[in-house]
């Protein structure tokens, strides 16, 4: 047979410093706890930080990247300029040619360029191609179909 407990008041009282250890190792406890969440927050926070300063100097190294480009290529464009090629090439003893000057060679076997067609010539129309009727029909027209296919009343 199983006693039931009755109110009764405990036969005894834990020691003071028991309930004081208790409370002092629960109280440290909580304390490392915190501390490991605290410093977890600080390294995912210091980590987040380094990688937010990386991506500025990057960025930064793009946007000094991209003027260097821009004036290469201004640079690029004033050599390749017409006044600028004209001379240089006067310099290096070029003069521009006059029609005594030019020469046409015709090769023999040699098959000039076909003119590209873009599109069909104009002609008569294509016939379009008309949808199967089952993509037009509603299944209610499918059904009365169905119903006059298998009555013998079907005339289309």
């Amino acid at each position: 047979m199983v006693r039931q407990k009755r109110n009764q008041p405990q036969a005894f009282r834990q020691a003071p410093w028991r309930t004081q250890r208790q409370l002092i190792s629960l109280f440290f406890s909580l304390l490392v706890g915190f501390s490991v969440v605290a410093s977890v927050y600080v390294i995912v926070t210091s980590q987040a930080a380094k990688a937010g300063r990386i991506v500025q100097a990057l960025w930064e190294d793009m946007l000094i990247l991209r003027e260097q480009i821009a004036d290469m290529e201004t640079q690029l464009a004033e050599l390749r300029s017409t006044a600028v090629m004209k001379s240089r090439a006067e310099a290096m003893g070029f003069r521009p040619a006059t029609s005594d000057d030019i020469v046409y060679l015709t090769v023999p076997g040699y098959q000039p360029r076909q003119p590209v067609e873009l599109a069909p010539l104009r002609g008569p129309a294509q016939p379009v191609e008309t949808m199967p009727r089952s993509y037009t029909e509603s299944w209610i027209q499918y059904v009365f179909r169905m119903i006059n296919i298998s009555t013998g009343s079907y005339d289309g």
